[in-house]
């Protein structure tokens, strides 16, 4: 073998081996651009659901029920219960529309036979689904 086979195959070789290296990186540089591809397009789902729901609660403030909802969609058809010895000023304890980051007070009052503590219930409707729950005990010092 004369020296300039030598040469012709060592830079063979060393070509082989330097495309094979490139290989490698090339699987896993696309493996890593679909997994944060993959991420991506979950995470734009997520949004897209998230745009769907409204996230409505409530809580006690000085003597009113305060209703919110601070998620990104509106709510509808919302019930609301929990005052079986509480009164309010509304009979019907249903609020038919509640705009994204808006709240509803509900004026309370206290009877001298009233519990600290009382458990509040709201259901409602929006564009993801039906009669969603919030529940949780309150107490009307709060």
């Amino acid at each position: 073998m004369e020296i300039k086979d030598i040469i012709v195959i060592t830079i063979s070789g060393l070509g082989l081996i330097v495309s094979v290296i490139a290989l490698i990186r090339d699987f896993y540089t696309r493996k890593k651009v679909q997994e944060l591809t993959n991420l991506e397009i979950e995470k734009l789902k997520v949004e897209k659901e998230n745009k769907k729901k409204a996230n409505v609660y409530g809580y006690v403030h000085d003597d009113h029920f305060v209703i919110e909802n601070d998620g990104e969609a509106p709510a509808s058809n919302i019930r609301y219960e929990g005052w079986q010895d509480w009164s309010v000023e509304s009979k019907e304890n249903v609020i038919k529309y509640l705009p994204s980051n808006r709240q509803k007070e509900i004026k309370l009052w206290a009877c001298a036979d009233s519990p600290a503590e009382v458990t509040f219930r709201i259901l409602w409707d929006d564009d993801s689904g039906k009669d969603h729950k919030w529940s949780e005990t309150l107490s009307i010092d709060d």
